[in-house]
């Protein structure tokens, strides 16, 4: 199955990225909150989300430096869309003390000079092809193999996770510092004669392929006469009938204008996915110091985000404009094309353990999948949010992934609304047994597992990357693998949302802004703590009274996710400023019965897992669409919008973290994270 959208790098010697298709702790109850009605309407074509907070830099610990970034793509390519997104916030964060100059279109070199260039100090950051640092860490081929991953969130799973760390890793014993990784894409094949369906269709094709021996390889065992080109030659040996096939990622067909030679098919094999990466200069590394490298590790992650998801936007409209130029658009069924290339799996042992590792991320979508290992069952999955909220969009994808891969061996029936109790309720059923499933609130975990408490301490993380990289990483597989302790089988993280001040008497600034406001707050020491911290009067207030407790004045303010003062109609109340404190980020999870666990045997564990990453992948997406809807409309309320300063607010609860020394450990980890 074609995957489009989201939901948290492949050649040797290529030339020209984007410019031609190569080269470019036992705690107080956890909050629990009002029932989540439906989203709004977004505004109109809202913009992709991006962080919502710059991370927390020291300037003046910063030295002054120019910073030289180099990639072999166009102007406005992939390489150049995640360079000048670099370029911008690292001179943004650093406050003017760096520098980044971009060259484009290979003026420090192509690729592989890139790469030198970094490990003798001459290129800062060099933007390049994931798959050429096979020339330099043997370990990298991995990412040349076809067929490899499954699906774009089997790939950002991957190499946003434990294995993208270790490749990356593996450059400083190369004199390098991997930073990030973005894409260039899955590559398909782009032919003259006739569509491709199956393998015996590429017999007698003639097509270009990198000057990689796995691509070579790869065309041979699919049958077709692989053909060595550069880059640039790509255009005109197709025009001049050297070769009547390509295969790129689907931009390449659009950018470099291939429906002007004799090509007019294309077909979605998808059989190679194709990574680009930012690779740092040690040098450059070392010129930084803590503060400058945090600050520029950070940027490259977001940078690439930014990359990523214009590249996933962009392809519904790459596959269009073919259509027009009159090309046919061919979904394939990619079995027997896998089947085809298994012998390269075997013909490079030295790379079975990375394959190993990285098949095992998320488990196989339904191509990988036994459905004859498969037992009968009816799983059942609740939370306490109300239909089309937060938790029941992540269900519903889960159930619909779940019967679909399984081929309707599993059926899922999802109960919102509290039909299977409250948050506590339902982990509790799950560790009887009683519920299958539970979407609930990361933080109710606290009472559970004292570790989870981490996550409700205040400003903890920068912003959305730092979340993603933190709960999807390391972290994360950490903090889930503790839930096998108390009966439980942690699924997945999805999203909340950051919690920001509601008030009726003023906006709020600075926490002094705070002084005499009585605010609602969950049943949570933590929370309380954090408020008195900030100056207000905090009051315990159930989720189902909140609402009426603003409306008879029990309390003038309340601090939550934006979407609640929008589902829950808080516009109705006295309420009327929104302060972007965003002081604690809110987390849902998915947390599965041990019981239902092993019902599943093995494939249908591997199964259930990915389908739960790929579900909250899904609701994250959708909750960073909707913010600025929920936004617009507050406004269009009346309501006034403040954007804060969050450095006065972090200093003010401070002691929160010297109160937790037990936290301590997971505090360190989470904040090194990106740094």
């Amino acid at each position: 199955m074609r995957k489009i959208g989201f939901l948290l790098f492949a050649l040797a010697l290529v030339a020209g990225a984007c410019g031609g298709e190569d080269s470019s702790s036992t705690a107080s109850p956890a909050p629990v909150e009002p029932a989540e009605a439906p989203a709004p309407a977004p505004s109109p074509d809202p913009a992709p989300a991006e962080p919502t907070a710059p991370p927390q830099v020291n300037v003046d610990a910063l030295p002054e430096l120019t910073l030289s970034v180099g990639h072999s793509g166009a102007p406005d390519g992939f390489a150049d869309i995640a360079s000048v997104k670099f370029k911008e916030l690292v001179e943004e964060r650093s406050d003017g003390q760096f520098t980044v100059e971009v060259f484009p279109s290979g003026q420090l070199g192509g690729e592989r000079e890139l790469v030198e260039g970094a490990q003798i100090g001459s290129v800062d950051v060099a933007v390049v092809l994931a798959g050429i640092m096979e020339s330099f860490v043997p370990e990298f081929g991995v990412l040349n193999l076809p067929y490899l991953f499954d699906d774009r969130d089997h790939v950002f799973a991957t190499l946003d996770g434990p294995v993208g760390e270790d490749l990356l890793a593996l450059l400083d014993g190369v004199d390098l510092k991997g930073l990030a990784f973005g894409e260039f894409g899955f590559r398909s094949m782009m032919t003259a004669p006739r569509p491709i369906s199956v393998p015996a269709d590429l017999n007698g094709i003639k097509i270009r392929v990198p000057e990689s021996d796995l691509y070579i390889n790869t065309m041979e065992l699919l049958g077709a006469t692989p053909t060595p080109i550069p880059g640039p030659e790509i255009f005109t040996s197709l025009q001049n009938g050297v070769v009547d096939a390509t295969e790129a990622p689907i931009f390449a067909a659009v950018t470099q204008k291939y429906y002007e030679t004799p090509l007019e098919h294309l077909s979605l094999t998808e059989h190679i996915y194709a990574a680009l990466m930012m690779v740092g200069s040690q040098d450059m590394w070392e010129r930084l110091g803590t503060e400058g490298q945090r600050l520029v590790k950070r940027a490259a992650l977001e940078a690439v985000a930014h990359q990523r998801q214009r590249s996933i936007e962009d392809d519904a409209g790459y596959i269009a404009e073919l259509s027009n130029q009159g090309w046919s658009i061919t979904e394939v069924d990619k079995a027997p094309f896998r089947d085809a290339v298994a012998p390269l799996y075997d013909a490079n042992p030295g790379l079975a353990g990375w394959v190993e590792r990285i098949r095992g991320v998320v488990g196989g979508t339904s191509p990988a999948t036994d459905v004859d290992a498969l037992p009968e069952l009816t799983l059942s999955v609740g939370h306490s949010g109300a239909p089309d909220g937060f938790a029941d969009i992540a269900s519903v994808k889960f159930k619909e992934l779940v019967e679909e891969r399984s081929d309707g061996q599993f059926t899922v029936e999802v109960f919102p609304s509290g039909q299977l109790g409250g948050e506590r309720e339902l982990v509790e059923g799950a560790q009887i047994g009683s519920v299958d499933v539970a979407v609930v609130l990361a933080g109710i975990m606290e009472s559970f597992v004292p570790e989870f408490g981490v996550l409700n301490l205040p400003y903890l993380f920068d912003d959305r990357d730092h979340v993603f990289a933190t709960l999807d990483g390391p972290v994360g597989e950490d903090l889930l693998a503790l839930l096998d302790g108390v009966d439980l089988k942690g699924l997945a993280f999805g999203e909340f949302g950051f919690r920001s001040m509601m008030t009726a008497p003023r906006p709020i600034s600075v926490p002094a802004d705070l002084n005499g406001i009585k605010i609602r707050v969950p049943e949570s020491d933590l929370y309380i703590n954090t408020m008195e911290l900030l100056g207000a009067t905090p009051t315990p207030i159930p989720g189902p009274e909140i609402f009426t407790s603003l409306q008879n004045g029990v309390v003038d303010a309340t601090e939550a996710p934006i979407f609640a003062a929008v589902t829950q109609k808080y516009y109705e109340t006295p309420l009327e400023h929104l302060s972007l404190t965003e002081h604690i980020y809110a987390a849902l999870m998915m947390v599965g019965s041990q019981d239902m666990w092993e019902r599943l045997g093995t494939e249908g564990q591997r199964l259930v897992k990915r389908a739960a990453l790929e579900a909250v992948a899904h609701q994250r997406q959708r909750s960073i669409e909707d913010d600025a809807g929920y936004i617009a409309e507050l406004s269009n309320q009346g309501w006034s919008i403040t954007e804060v300063d969050k450095a006065p607010f972090r200093d003010a609860v401070a002691p929160l973290y010297d109160a937790n020394p037990g936290l301590a450990g997971w505090v360190e980890r989470i904040r090194g994270v990106a740094g």
